[in-house]
Protein backbone atom coordinates (compact mmCIF):
# COMPACT_ATOMS: atom_id res chain seq x y z
CA UNK A 1 0.00 0.00 0.00
CA UNK A 2 0.94 3.52 -0.75
CA UNK A 3 -0.66 6.75 0.45
CA UNK A 4 -2.43 7.51 -2.85
CA UNK A 5 -4.22 3.79 -2.65
CA UNK A 6 -6.30 5.09 0.73
CA UNK A 7 -7.81 7.65 -2.17
CA UNK A 8 -8.11 4.93 -4.70
CA UNK A 9 -10.08 2.76 -1.97
CA UNK A 10 -11.87 5.52 -0.86
CA UNK A 11 -13.25 6.90 -4.42
CA UNK A 12 -13.95 3.37 -4.75
CA UNK A 13 -15.42 2.18 -1.78
CA UNK A 14 -17.35 5.83 -0.46
CA UNK A 15 -17.84 7.23 -4.64
CA UNK A 16 -20.78 9.44 -3.41
CA UNK A 17 -19.93 10.20 0.08
CA UNK A 18 -18.42 13.89 0.95
CA UNK A 19 -14.38 13.69 1.41
CA UNK A 20 -13.52 17.54 1.61
CA UNK A 21 -14.82 20.67 2.71
CA UNK A 22 -12.82 23.90 1.89
CA UNK A 23 -14.66 27.25 2.30
CA UNK A 24 -18.25 26.61 0.50
CA UNK A 25 -16.01 23.99 -1.96
CA UNK A 26 -17.37 20.32 -1.55
CA UNK A 27 -15.86 16.93 -3.02
CA UNK A 28 -16.78 13.64 -2.63
CA UNK A 29 -14.14 10.50 -3.09
CA UNK A 30 -14.84 10.34 -6.34
CA UNK A 31 -14.36 13.82 -7.70
CA UNK A 32 -11.19 14.04 -5.17
CA UNK A 33 -9.66 10.61 -6.62
CA UNK A 34 -10.55 12.04 -10.43
CA UNK A 35 -9.06 15.44 -9.27
CA UNK A 36 -6.28 14.07 -8.32
CA UNK A 37 -5.49 11.34 -10.95
CA UNK A 38 -5.65 14.56 -13.17
CA UNK A 39 -3.34 16.50 -11.64
CA UNK A 40 -1.03 13.45 -11.72
CA UNK A 41 -1.33 13.34 -15.18
CA UNK A 42 -0.43 17.21 -15.90
CA UNK A 43 2.59 16.93 -13.71
CA UNK A 44 3.75 13.97 -14.79
CA UNK A 45 3.57 15.59 -18.52
CA UNK A 46 5.75 18.33 -16.93
CA UNK A 47 8.19 15.63 -16.33
CA UNK A 48 7.82 15.08 -12.82
CA UNK A 49 8.40 11.41 -12.57
CA UNK A 50 9.43 8.84 -9.37
CA UNK A 51 11.53 10.27 -6.36
CA UNK A 52 11.73 13.88 -7.94
CA UNK A 53 10.60 16.24 -4.95
CA UNK A 54 7.54 18.59 -5.04
CA UNK A 55 7.18 20.94 -2.79
CA UNK A 56 3.54 23.09 -1.15
CA UNK A 57 3.71 26.70 -0.37
CA UNK A 58 0.26 26.88 0.78
CA UNK A 59 -1.96 27.71 3.54
CA UNK A 60 -4.63 24.61 4.65
CA UNK A 61 -6.33 24.57 1.57
CA UNK A 62 -8.29 21.73 -0.68
CA UNK A 63 -5.06 22.03 -3.25
CA UNK A 64 -2.99 21.22 -0.46
CA UNK A 65 -4.62 17.70 -0.15
CA UNK A 66 -4.82 17.44 -3.72
CA UNK A 67 -1.33 17.95 -4.64
CA UNK A 68 -0.19 15.80 -1.87
CA UNK A 69 -1.70 12.40 -2.99
CA UNK A 70 -0.80 14.10 -6.40
CA UNK A 71 2.82 13.63 -5.65
CA UNK A 72 1.84 10.39 -3.91
CA UNK A 73 0.16 9.02 -6.61
CA UNK A 74 3.64 9.57 -8.74
CA UNK A 75 6.14 8.37 -6.54
CA UNK A 76 7.06 11.87 -6.16
CA UNK A 77 8.41 13.21 -2.62
CA UNK A 78 6.30 15.98 -1.53
CA UNK A 79 8.37 18.79 1.00
CA UNK A 80 5.75 20.54 2.87
CA UNK A 81 7.00 24.52 3.35
CA UNK A 82 6.22 26.37 6.53
CA UNK A 83 4.67 29.57 5.04
CA UNK A 84 5.62 31.87 7.40
CA UNK A 85 9.74 31.59 6.95
CA UNK A 86 11.71 34.23 4.57
CA UNK A 87 12.71 34.01 1.66
CA UNK A 88 16.67 32.92 2.92
CA UNK A 89 14.67 30.14 4.81
CA UNK A 90 12.90 28.63 2.34
CA UNK A 91 15.32 28.77 -0.22
CA UNK A 92 17.62 26.90 2.20
CA UNK A 93 15.01 23.99 2.14
CA UNK A 94 14.36 24.10 -1.39
CA UNK A 95 18.05 23.81 -2.36
CA UNK A 96 19.15 21.51 0.56
CA UNK A 97 16.00 18.81 -0.78
CA UNK A 98 16.86 19.34 -4.39
CA UNK A 99 13.47 20.58 -5.08
CA UNK A 100 12.00 20.03 -8.90
CA UNK A 101 8.79 21.48 -8.69
CA UNK A 102 6.48 24.09 -6.63
CA UNK A 103 3.09 24.84 -5.94
CA UNK A 104 2.66 28.17 -4.12
CA UNK A 105 0.04 30.60 -2.85
CA UNK A 106 -0.23 34.00 -4.76
CA UNK A 107 0.74 35.87 -1.37
CA UNK A 108 4.20 34.34 -1.65
CA UNK A 109 5.04 35.82 -4.90
CA UNK A 110 7.41 38.82 -3.61
CA UNK A 111 9.04 36.47 -1.26
CA UNK A 112 9.74 33.47 -3.65
CA UNK A 113 10.93 36.59 -6.22
CA UNK A 114 13.69 37.61 -3.93
CA UNK A 115 14.93 34.42 -3.72
CA UNK A 116 14.61 32.88 -7.23
CA UNK A 117 17.75 33.71 -8.60
CA UNK A 118 19.41 31.17 -5.82
CA UNK A 119 17.08 28.44 -6.35
CA UNK A 120 18.91 26.63 -9.48
CA UNK A 121 17.11 23.53 -8.99
CA UNK A 122 14.10 24.41 -8.80
CA UNK A 123 12.62 23.77 -12.24
CA UNK A 124 8.68 24.59 -12.47
CA UNK A 125 6.35 26.80 -10.45
CA UNK A 126 2.78 27.08 -10.26
CA UNK A 127 0.84 29.32 -8.64
CA UNK A 128 -2.15 28.90 -6.60
CA UNK A 129 -4.65 31.57 -6.74
CA UNK A 130 -7.96 31.61 -4.40
CA UNK A 131 -10.01 31.50 -7.90
CA UNK A 132 -8.14 28.38 -8.78
CA UNK A 133 -6.48 30.38 -12.10
CA UNK A 134 -3.45 28.41 -13.06
CA UNK A 135 -3.17 25.68 -10.96
CA UNK A 136 -7.06 24.76 -12.16
CA UNK A 137 -6.08 25.44 -15.70
CA UNK A 138 -3.28 22.74 -15.19
CA UNK A 139 -4.68 20.57 -13.27
CA UNK A 140 -7.68 20.22 -15.76
CA UNK A 141 -5.35 19.84 -18.58
CA UNK A 142 -4.45 16.33 -17.20
CA UNK A 143 -5.80 13.25 -18.79
CA UNK A 144 -4.54 9.79 -17.53
CA UNK A 145 -1.38 9.36 -15.03
CA UNK A 146 1.03 6.56 -15.85
CA UNK A 147 1.40 3.55 -13.47
CA UNK A 148 3.91 3.83 -11.39
CA UNK A 149 4.66 1.40 -9.10
CA UNK A 150 5.23 3.44 -5.67
CA UNK A 151 6.12 1.11 -2.75
CA UNK A 152 5.23 1.55 1.09
CA UNK A 153 9.58 1.93 1.52
CA UNK A 154 9.62 4.37 -1.41
CA UNK A 155 10.01 7.71 0.24
CA UNK A 156 6.42 9.88 0.95
CA UNK A 157 7.32 13.42 1.94
CA UNK A 158 10.68 15.37 3.72
CA UNK A 159 9.44 16.92 6.49
CA UNK A 160 11.87 19.84 7.66
CA UNK A 161 12.47 20.28 11.46
CA UNK A 162 15.26 22.83 12.74
CA UNK A 163 18.37 21.36 14.46
CA UNK A 164 20.71 22.52 17.09
CA UNK A 165 23.08 24.03 14.35
CA UNK A 166 20.49 26.25 13.09
CA UNK A 167 20.20 24.77 9.58
CA UNK A 168 16.79 22.48 9.17
CA UNK A 169 17.13 19.02 9.08
CA UNK A 170 14.94 16.99 6.61
CA UNK A 171 13.18 13.69 8.04
CA UNK A 172 12.57 11.37 5.23
CA UNK A 173 9.27 9.51 5.75
CA UNK A 174 8.30 6.60 3.91
CA UNK A 175 4.51 5.88 2.81
CA UNK A 176 4.82 2.93 5.60
CA UNK A 177 5.91 5.51 8.09
CA UNK A 178 2.85 7.56 7.41
CA UNK A 179 0.45 4.73 7.03
CA UNK A 180 1.24 2.66 9.95
CA UNK A 181 1.49 6.41 11.84
CA UNK A 182 -1.91 6.86 10.61
CA UNK A 183 -3.46 3.07 11.90
CA UNK A 184 -1.70 3.85 15.18
CA UNK A 185 -4.02 6.70 15.74
CA UNK A 186 -6.90 5.13 14.21
CA UNK A 187 -6.55 2.32 16.84
CA UNK A 188 -5.67 4.11 19.82
CA UNK A 189 -7.75 7.52 19.37
CA UNK A 190 -10.87 5.11 17.62
CA UNK A 191 -11.42 7.10 14.27
CA UNK A 192 -14.61 5.92 12.85
CA UNK A 193 -15.86 6.36 8.94
CA UNK A 194 -18.77 8.48 10.27
CA UNK A 195 -16.38 10.86 11.94
CA UNK A 196 -15.80 14.29 10.65
CA UNK A 197 -13.07 15.79 11.09
CA UNK A 198 -11.45 19.50 11.04
CA UNK A 199 -8.03 20.35 9.72
CA UNK A 200 -6.91 23.59 11.61
CA UNK A 201 -3.09 23.60 12.28
CA UNK A 202 -1.23 23.70 9.23
CA UNK A 203 -0.43 20.96 7.33
CA UNK A 204 2.90 22.03 6.71
CA UNK A 205 3.38 20.36 10.46
CA UNK A 206 3.61 16.31 10.46
CA UNK A 207 0.66 16.34 13.57
CA UNK A 208 -1.93 18.09 11.15
CA UNK A 209 -0.80 15.96 8.32
CA UNK A 210 0.20 12.55 9.39
CA UNK A 211 -1.86 12.10 13.21
CA UNK A 212 -4.98 13.96 11.74
CA UNK A 213 -5.48 14.25 8.01
CA UNK A 214 -4.55 10.91 7.41
CA UNK A 215 -5.90 8.86 10.05
CA UNK A 216 -9.17 9.89 8.56
CA UNK A 217 -8.39 9.31 5.01
CA UNK A 218 -7.29 6.09 6.29
CA UNK A 219 -10.92 5.17 7.56
CA UNK A 220 -12.91 6.99 4.59
CA UNK A 221 -13.98 10.00 7.22
CA UNK A 222 -15.15 13.50 5.55
CA UNK A 223 -12.41 16.50 6.22
CA UNK A 224 -13.41 20.03 6.92
CA UNK A 225 -10.42 22.27 5.86
CA UNK A 226 -9.73 25.64 7.54
CA UNK A 227 -6.69 27.92 6.25
CA UNK A 228 -6.67 29.69 9.31
CA UNK A 229 -7.32 29.47 12.82
CA UNK A 230 -10.20 32.09 13.54
CA UNK A 231 -11.93 31.06 17.13
CA UNK A 232 -14.73 33.69 16.56
CA UNK A 233 -16.03 32.10 13.39
CA UNK A 234 -14.95 28.01 14.63
CA UNK A 235 -18.50 28.18 16.79
CA UNK A 236 -20.23 27.87 14.14
CA UNK A 237 -18.50 26.05 11.35
CA UNK A 238 -18.46 23.46 13.99
CA UNK A 239 -22.22 23.04 13.90
CA UNK A 240 -22.52 24.01 10.36
CA UNK A 241 -20.41 21.21 9.15
CA UNK A 242 -21.69 18.66 11.94
CA UNK A 243 -17.76 17.77 12.95
CA UNK A 244 -17.15 15.10 15.04
CA UNK A 245 -13.21 15.43 15.85
CA UNK A 246 -11.33 18.85 16.34
CA UNK A 247 -7.61 18.88 17.41
CA UNK A 248 -5.72 22.32 18.64
CA UNK A 249 -2.76 22.79 20.41
CA UNK A 250 -4.06 24.12 24.37
CA UNK A 251 -3.09 27.89 23.46
CA UNK A 252 -5.52 27.88 20.24
CA UNK A 253 -8.45 26.13 22.71
CA UNK A 254 -7.29 28.89 24.74
CA UNK A 255 -8.40 31.82 22.51
CA UNK A 256 -11.32 29.75 21.45
CA UNK A 257 -12.54 29.23 25.56
CA UNK A 258 -12.03 33.43 25.04
CA UNK A 259 -14.74 33.95 22.63
CA UNK A 260 -18.41 35.18 23.80
CA UNK A 261 -21.49 33.89 23.70
CA UNK A 262 -20.48 29.58 23.83
CA UNK A 263 -22.77 28.61 25.89
CA UNK A 264 -25.03 29.52 23.36
CA UNK A 265 -23.73 26.61 21.32
CA UNK A 266 -24.37 22.90 21.44
CA UNK A 267 -21.38 21.02 20.77
CA UNK A 268 -22.64 17.33 21.92
CA UNK A 269 -21.88 16.30 18.52
CA UNK A 270 -18.14 16.66 19.06
CA UNK A 271 -16.47 13.17 19.71
CA UNK A 272 -12.55 13.68 20.06
CA UNK A 273 -11.19 16.74 21.27
CA UNK A 274 -7.71 16.24 20.29
CA UNK A 275 -4.69 17.84 21.45
CA UNK A 276 -0.46 18.50 21.67
CA UNK A 277 2.29 19.92 21.14
CA UNK A 278 2.60 21.27 24.44
CA UNK A 279 0.67 19.45 27.47
CA UNK A 280 -2.43 20.96 27.95
CA UNK A 281 -2.62 22.57 31.75
CA UNK A 282 -5.70 20.53 34.01
CA UNK A 283 -7.71 23.80 34.44
CA UNK A 284 -7.86 24.31 30.33
CA UNK A 285 -8.32 20.85 29.93
CA UNK A 286 -11.55 21.06 32.70
CA UNK A 287 -12.60 24.09 30.68
CA UNK A 288 -12.75 22.02 27.26
CA UNK A 289 -14.43 19.12 28.83
CA UNK A 290 -16.83 21.81 29.50
CA UNK A 291 -17.08 23.13 26.31
CA UNK A 292 -17.39 19.73 24.41
CA UNK A 293 -19.56 17.41 27.20
CA UNK A 294 -19.44 14.48 25.09
CA UNK A 295 -15.76 14.34 23.95
CA UNK A 296 -13.35 11.93 24.79
CA UNK A 297 -9.52 14.23 25.35
CA UNK A 298 -6.58 13.17 23.90
CA UNK A 299 -3.30 14.37 24.45
CA UNK A 300 -0.49 12.94 21.76
CA UNK A 301 2.91 13.16 22.09
CA UNK A 302 5.56 13.27 19.14
CA UNK A 303 8.25 14.36 17.00
CA UNK A 304 8.33 14.78 13.19
CA UNK A 305 11.15 11.89 13.27
CA UNK A 306 8.98 9.26 14.52
CA UNK A 307 5.86 9.70 11.99
CA UNK A 308 5.12 12.01 14.10
CA UNK A 309 2.88 10.25 16.58
CA UNK A 310 4.86 8.53 19.61
CA UNK A 311 2.51 8.42 23.28
CA UNK A 312 -1.11 8.77 23.51
CA UNK A 313 -2.99 9.79 26.70
CA UNK A 314 -6.34 8.03 26.31
CA UNK A 315 -9.77 9.89 27.18
CA UNK A 316 -9.99 7.63 30.57
CA UNK A 317 -7.01 8.96 31.54
CA UNK A 318 -7.25 12.54 30.71
CA UNK A 319 -7.50 13.73 34.38
CA UNK A 320 -6.64 10.80 36.65
CA UNK A 321 -3.08 11.37 34.83
CA UNK A 322 -2.46 14.61 35.27
CA UNK A 323 0.50 16.21 33.28
CA UNK A 324 1.36 12.77 31.56
CA UNK A 325 1.40 11.89 27.61
CA UNK A 326 0.17 8.35 28.26
CA UNK A 327 1.76 5.67 27.02
CA UNK A 328 3.04 4.19 23.34
CA UNK A 329 1.09 4.15 20.36
CA UNK A 330 0.25 0.44 19.42
CA UNK A 331 2.74 -0.57 16.67
CA UNK A 332 5.40 1.30 18.55
CA UNK A 333 8.13 0.39 21.82
CA UNK A 334 9.05 3.14 23.63
CA UNK A 335 11.99 3.09 26.45
CA UNK A 336 14.16 5.44 28.94
CA UNK A 337 17.40 5.14 28.68
CA UNK A 338 20.75 6.75 30.17
CA UNK A 339 23.77 7.88 28.81
CA UNK A 340 24.60 4.41 27.67
CA UNK A 341 21.71 3.36 26.45
CA UNK A 342 20.60 1.41 29.53
CA UNK A 343 16.71 1.57 30.82
CA UNK A 344 16.13 4.19 33.98
CA UNK A 345 14.88 2.89 36.99
CA UNK A 346 10.87 3.65 37.12
CA UNK A 347 10.89 7.10 38.12
CA UNK A 348 13.58 8.03 37.13
CA UNK A 349 14.62 10.79 34.18
CA UNK A 350 15.99 9.24 31.30
CA UNK A 351 15.53 9.52 27.16
CA UNK A 352 13.07 8.60 25.39
CA UNK A 353 14.01 6.48 22.58
CA UNK A 354 11.16 4.78 19.74
CA UNK A 355 11.21 1.77 17.70
CA UNK A 356 8.67 0.75 15.22
CA UNK A 357 7.37 1.14 11.61
CA UNK A 358 6.91 5.10 11.75
CA UNK A 359 10.19 5.62 12.47
CA UNK A 360 12.11 7.73 9.45
CA UNK A 361 14.71 6.78 6.99
CA UNK A 362 16.44 8.94 7.71
CA UNK A 363 17.70 13.01 7.69
CA UNK A 364 17.50 13.29 3.68
CA UNK A 365 21.52 13.72 2.98
CA UNK A 366 22.94 13.94 6.33
CA UNK A 367 24.59 10.28 7.34
CA UNK A 368 26.32 11.84 10.48
CA UNK A 369 23.16 13.33 11.85
CA UNK A 370 21.20 10.11 10.63
CA UNK A 371 23.46 7.35 12.83
CA UNK A 372 23.26 10.28 15.66
CA UNK A 373 19.44 9.92 16.10
CA UNK A 374 19.46 6.18 14.35
CA UNK A 375 21.12 3.60 16.67
CA UNK A 376 20.45 -0.31 16.57
CA UNK A 377 17.14 -0.05 15.56
CA UNK A 378 15.82 3.15 17.93
CA UNK A 379 15.33 6.69 17.44
CA UNK A 380 16.90 8.53 20.06
CA UNK A 381 14.79 11.53 20.76
CA UNK A 382 16.87 13.70 22.79
CA UNK A 383 13.41 14.37 25.05
CA UNK A 384 13.76 13.46 28.75
CA UNK A 385 11.23 11.96 30.73
CA UNK A 386 10.21 9.48 33.62
CA UNK A 387 7.76 6.59 34.38
CA UNK A 388 5.26 6.11 36.67
CA UNK A 389 4.51 2.41 38.39
CA UNK A 390 1.37 1.86 35.44
CA UNK A 391 3.94 2.96 32.60
CA UNK A 392 2.61 6.18 32.22
CA UNK A 393 5.25 8.84 30.76
CA UNK A 394 5.94 12.20 32.17
CA UNK A 395 8.18 14.24 29.95
CA UNK A 396 10.38 16.69 31.95
CA UNK A 397 12.14 18.25 29.44
CA UNK A 398 12.40 19.03 25.87
CA UNK A 399 14.64 18.33 23.12
CA UNK A 400 17.46 21.03 22.69
CA UNK A 401 16.21 23.60 24.80
CA UNK A 402 13.28 23.79 22.74
CA UNK A 403 10.74 26.58 22.75
CA UNK A 404 6.83 26.02 21.52
CA UNK A 405 5.26 29.07 21.03
CA UNK A 406 1.61 29.08 20.04
CA UNK A 407 2.08 25.76 18.57
CA UNK A 408 5.43 25.90 16.80
CA UNK A 409 8.64 24.94 17.33
CA UNK A 410 11.11 27.49 18.22
CA UNK A 411 15.13 26.32 18.25
CA UNK A 412 17.20 28.40 20.35
CA UNK A 413 20.08 28.05 18.13
CA UNK A 414 19.07 28.99 14.79
CA UNK A 415 17.74 32.50 16.98
CA UNK A 416 21.20 32.93 18.38
CA UNK A 417 23.22 32.32 15.05
CA UNK A 418 20.81 35.11 13.74
CA UNK A 419 22.05 37.47 16.78
CA UNK A 420 25.29 36.76 16.53
CA UNK A 421 25.15 38.71 13.30
CA UNK A 422 24.70 42.24 15.25
CA UNK A 423 27.74 43.53 14.97
CA UNK A 424 27.01 44.94 18.48
CA UNK A 425 26.17 41.61 20.09
CA UNK A 426 29.15 39.60 21.91
CA UNK A 427 27.06 36.61 23.22
CA UNK A 428 23.27 35.76 23.13
CA UNK A 429 21.30 33.10 24.76
CA UNK A 430 17.51 32.23 23.83
CA UNK A 431 15.04 30.84 25.90
CA UNK A 432 11.52 29.72 26.61
CA UNK A 433 9.66 31.94 29.24
CA UNK A 434 5.72 30.12 30.27
CA UNK A 435 3.28 32.33 28.77
CA UNK A 436 -0.49 31.65 29.36
CA UNK A 437 -1.55 32.64 26.05
CA UNK A 438 1.10 31.25 23.75
CA UNK A 439 2.64 28.53 26.10
CA UNK A 440 5.67 29.60 25.74
CA UNK A 441 7.40 33.20 24.65
CA UNK A 442 10.93 33.61 23.19
CA UNK A 443 13.46 35.52 25.07
CA UNK A 444 16.61 36.76 24.79
CA UNK A 445 19.48 37.86 27.08
CA UNK A 446 22.47 39.87 25.26
CA UNK A 447 25.65 40.40 26.41
CA UNK A 448 27.03 43.94 24.16
CA UNK A 449 30.30 44.40 22.93
CA UNK A 450 32.75 46.46 25.16
CA UNK A 451 31.71 50.08 24.86
CA UNK A 452 28.67 49.45 22.47
CA UNK A 453 25.15 50.47 23.71
CA UNK A 454 21.75 48.39 22.57
CA UNK A 455 18.03 48.79 22.87
CA UNK A 456 15.69 45.96 23.19
CA UNK A 457 14.08 47.30 20.44
CA UNK A 458 17.07 47.49 17.81
CA UNK A 459 17.80 43.85 18.57
CA UNK A 460 14.36 43.10 17.98
CA UNK A 461 14.40 45.28 14.59
CA UNK A 462 17.14 43.14 13.51
CA UNK A 463 15.63 39.84 13.15
CA UNK A 464 13.20 41.09 10.79
CA UNK A 465 13.18 39.40 7.50
CA UNK A 466 16.17 37.07 9.03
CA UNK A 467 13.60 34.91 11.05
CA UNK A 468 9.94 34.21 10.86
CA UNK A 469 7.74 36.10 12.90
CA UNK A 470 7.01 33.66 15.48
CA UNK A 471 10.61 32.80 16.02
CA UNK A 472 11.51 36.32 16.94
CA UNK A 473 12.25 37.53 20.70
CA UNK A 474 9.35 38.62 22.08
CA UNK A 475 11.87 40.12 25.36
CA UNK A 476 14.88 41.01 25.56
CA UNK A 477 17.88 41.44 28.45
CA UNK A 478 21.14 42.73 29.00
CA UNK A 479 23.36 41.13 30.88
CA UNK A 480 27.65 41.72 31.35
CA UNK A 481 28.04 38.14 30.94
CA UNK A 482 26.13 35.03 30.67
CA UNK A 483 26.08 32.29 33.50
CA UNK A 484 27.85 28.97 32.65
CA UNK A 485 28.66 25.41 34.20
CA UNK A 486 32.80 24.78 34.64
CA UNK A 487 32.37 23.40 31.45
CA UNK A 488 31.75 26.79 29.54
CA UNK A 489 27.67 25.76 28.42
CA UNK A 490 25.53 28.59 29.13
CA UNK A 491 23.33 27.81 32.15
CA UNK A 492 19.79 28.26 30.57
CA UNK A 493 18.31 26.84 33.58
CA UNK A 494 19.32 29.83 35.70
CA UNK A 495 18.07 32.54 33.02
CA UNK A 496 14.65 31.07 32.85
CA UNK A 497 14.60 30.59 36.36
CA UNK A 498 15.58 34.29 37.02
CA UNK A 499 12.95 35.47 34.63
CA UNK A 500 9.98 33.01 34.59
CA UNK A 501 8.14 35.75 37.34
CA UNK A 502 8.57 38.72 34.53
CA UNK A 503 6.32 37.08 31.79
CA UNK A 504 2.65 38.44 31.48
Amino acid sequence: MNIYSLLARNASKFPAEEALVFRDERQTWEQLGKRVDKLAAAMARLGVRKGDRVAILLENCAQFVEIHFAAARLGAIGVPLNYRLVGDELAFILNNSETKMLFYGSKYLEVLGAVKKDLPLLKFYLEVSPDGGQYEEFLLSGDQPPEVGVQGEDPNVILYTSGTTGRPKGAVLTHDNSLWNALNMVIDARFEQTDRGIVIPPLYHSAALNCWMLPHVLVGAGLVIENSFDPRKLPQRLLEEKVTNIFLVPAMYSFLLQVPGLDNYDFSAIRIAGTGASIMPVELKQRVRKLFPEAGIIDVYGLTEAGPGVTILKPQDAFRKEGSVGKALTALEVRLVNGQGLDVPMGDVGEIIVRGPTVMRGYYNLPEATADALRNGWLYTGDLARQDEEGYLYVVDRKKDMVISGGENVYPAEVEAVLHRHPKILEAAVFGIPNAKWGESVWAVVVPKPGEQLTEDEVIQFTTGKLAGYKKPRRVEFAEALPRNPSGKVLKTVLRSKYSGDET
